[in-house]
């Protein structure tokens, strides 16, 4: 058997291989790079970038949260993992328009 320093990327799961170990979230036009323990939901990214940038003078819920293509990611309880991100895609988390005032 071979030992893990010996193994190739062949040897290796395509999806280990390619699993994406952080995802950088633009809060407010201010990027944050947020880790990925385990496969959290985006509720608990959204979470994490809010603090990690200040901000937590609102609720998660006043906040509206963007994929790489800035379609609308409304259900938070998705987790992270099940958007395939690729390692340069970022998700954009604004104040929802009319909040914040």
């Amino acid at each position: 058997m071979a030992k893990p320093d010996e193994l190739h990327d062949t040897d290796r799961s395509e999806g280990a291989k390619n699993a994406k170990e952080s995802v950088t979230v633009v809060v407010n036009g201010a990027a944050t790079v947020v880790a990925l323990r385990g496969n959290p939901t985006l509720t608990e990214v959204v979470t994490e970038a809010l603090e990690q940038t200040q901000n937590s003078g609102q609720p998660v819920e006043n906040w509206e949260l963007r994929g790489p293509d800035g379609a609308p990611l409304t259900d938070l309880q998705v987790k992270v993992k099940t958007l395939d991100l690729d390692k340069n895609d970022q998700l954009f988390l604004n104040l929802r328009a009319g909040i914040g005032g």
